[in-house]
């Protein structure tokens, strides 16, 4: 005798199924999909000096990084300012500025730390600025902040073949200046692509192409490690890559480690690639530095370039020229720290 299904039954089925679709599914995949943090809107319109955006905690700084709006534009520059220290437990940061949306205006720290207590891994391709601050443009300023990164890990993957720039502060910089900022800690990246170029220093990863810019009193204390495949690497304790820069009173202590087949290396102490018409005054590196690959042009303060101009008073360091496979090292002068080349 066949069973009659009955509504109650049926009833019985349907809250069953219910159930599985509120609870069992999201809570199968909440481990596999990206969790998107809003974080708590900051106080202040930021229109002025007078009325900046105050950040006070990790939670307003999230929401910072993630709402392009509170970025400025070149016409209504952003003024946003620490009103502290702050320590930063997440384990995912979205930087304030990129390369669609860059950031215009004044970054105050007031002698504040950010420490960042956790291990920050990201991904990321051609064309990404990443830093505390991604990308700044048009006159901003960035003063007065200190960065502690417990461990900033960038991978660096194939996608679009365009250059990347990283930092512990500032990613990428078009025509702006960065005074007393300062990085610590430990910064790695690993390539994993033949088509881009990394740009990478402690405080500044590198410029825009023909644009001055100014970093001053500004120092590095984090270890920057970089291995993998790349198409080629600047690397700068301070700066990593610069046209028409005036850099002033910069100090390395971080130790600079490049192992890597890049095609070529431009590396130093203080600013990477020191290019056109750079002005590099007051500076020293105390820094370590290894450096491993196929061509090398390497230095304590910047590698060869062009129209570089360094002024020697108060420099620790070395200028040091590296042209073939062999490493065949045509100048070298006094270096603070050591510099190894394979």
């Amino acid at each position: 005798m066949r069973k009659q299904v009955t509504y109650k039954s049926i009833t019985y089925i349907l809250l069953a199924f219910l159930f599985v679709i509120v609870f069992y599914i999201p809570n199968f995949y909440y481990d596999r999909l990206p969790i998107f943090a809003e974080g708590t809107q900051p106080a202040g319109s930021g229109d002025s000096q007078d009325y900046p955006i105050i950040i006070t905690n990790e939670s307003e700084l999230i929401y910072l990084g993630t709402h392009s709006e509170l970025w400025g534009t070149s016409d209504s520059p952003v003024y946003i300012e620490l009103a502290n220290d702050i320590e930063y437990t997440s384990t995912s940061y979205s930087p304030i500025g990129n390369a669609t949306n860059k950031f215009y205006g004044y970054f105050e720290g007031n002698g504040h730390k950010i420490t960042f207590s956790e291990d920050i891994n990201v991904s990321i391709t051609g064309g990404t600025y990443w830093g505390v601050l991604g990308y700044i443009a048009t006159n901003s300023v960035v003063q007065n902040l200190s960065v502690e990164w417990y461990n900033l890990f960038v991978n660096v993957i194939d996608g679009v073949q365009a250059e990347i720039f990283v930092s512990g502060v500032v990613g990428g910089s078009d025509n702006s200046t960065i005074t007393n900022c300062h990085s610590i800690g430990h910064i790695t990246a690993v390539g994993n692509t033949e088509v881009n170029a990394l740009k990478i220093g402690g405080v500044l990863g590198g410029v825009a192409y023909n644009t001055p810019n100014t970093v001053t009193n500004s120092s590095n204390r984090a270890s920057i490690v970089v291995t993998g495949e790349l198409a080629s690497i600047d690397i700068g304790g301070v700066v990593g890559n610069s046209w028409l820069i005036t850099a002033d009173k910069l100090y390395n202590s971080g130790n600079i480690t490049v192992d890597t087949t890049a095609g070529t290396i431009c590396g130093a102490g203080v600013v990477g690639y020191g290019w056109s018409n750079a002005l590099i005054t007051n500076s020293y590196n105390k820094g370590n530095l290894y450096f491993r690959g196929v061509n090398h042009y390497v230095g304590g303060i910047t590698s060869t370039a062009s129209n570089v101009t360094v002024n020697a008073d108060f420099l620790s360091g070395a200028i040091i020229y590296v042209t073939d496979e062999n490493n065949n090292i045509l100048n070298q002068y006094y270096i603070s720290g050591d510099i190894f080349i394979e």
